[in-house]
């Protein structure tokens, strides 16, 4: 649970320039690793939300065969109602 928090500080103290954790950073022996496990976080991260977001949004539209549809249906009649209109 600590080093939850310690990449937590780590990551919000890097997104927010503070010097102290900048400094801390370069002076642990650890540094490169828990630099790289930052950084792999925050791409898991951000990787689960495109994922989630990609599943709602193929959830939320329509068919392609169906949108299709629905424009030529649209087109079409739209045309047709401008034919019998006459001419202008």
């Amino acid at each position: 649970m600590q080093a939850i928090r310690d990449y937590l500080r780590l990551g919000m103290g890097g997104l927010f320039l503070d010097l102290q954790v900048y400094r801390e950073q370069r002076d642990a022996p650890d540094g490169m690793k828990r630099g790289f496990v930052l950084v792999v976080l925050i791409g898991v991260i951000v990787g689960l939300a495109t994922m989630i977001g990609q599943i709602f949004q193929s959830l939320v539209i329509p068919a392609p065969n169906q949108l299709s549809q629905t424009i030529y249906q649209g087109l079409t009649l739209g045309c047709t109602a401008l034919a019998r209109s006459g001419p202008i």
